[in-house]
């Protein structure tokens, strides 16, 4: 189905309490059905309903936002244009894409959209918290290990 970690035996890391994801879900339904799972395994969720408001609030306040899960298809600002947007303002931000269906971003070129893992809709609680695990996890690799660059930064050179 596109995501790495779906067929993973593995277990979920337990969050750190200050962990943050900025959810990005313009079906009211899926965001309060996201926003459950992701607080009920421990994390702290900010919502907002399309990329452009998701942006300005990235833009302009202080924030700490650990990891963004955002839907594809989206108003005013698509999700993979929003990761985009993010790479360039906060390039070791992880940014995870929720699609139904999307010819324009796969797993397999996820990375040229600064995107660590795409999932197909409908997700499970487990695939939702694996992808959030993964994320977190390259975040801190990258902060650990810089000496290799994402496909956008070796381009951005």
């Amino acid at each position: 189905m596109g995501m790495r970690a779906q067929n993973s035996g593995r277990k979920t890391s337990a969050p750190d309490r200050s962990t943050m994801i900025l959810l990005v879900e313009d079906d009211e339904i899926l965001a309060h059905l996201f926003e459950r799972i992701l607080r009920g395994a421990g994390f702290a969720v900010r919502t907002c309903r399309t990329g452009l408001e998701a942006l300005l609030m990235l833009t302009t306040e202080q924030t700490d936002i650990d990891v963004v899960l955002s839907d594809i298809g989206l108003p005013q600002l698509s999700g993979d244009q929003l990761a985009i947007q993010l790479h360039a303002l906060h390039p070791g931000m992880p940014v995870v894409l929720m699609t139904g269906f999307s010819s324009r971003v796969t797993q397999e070129n996820a990375h040229l959209f600064g995107v660590t893992t795409v999932l197909q809709k409908p997700i499970s609680p487990r695939q939702l918290l694996l992808a959030i695990d993964d994320a977190l996890s390259f975040a801190k690799s990258r902060r650990t290990d810089r000496q290799h660059p994402t496909i956008l930064e070796v381009a951005e050179r």
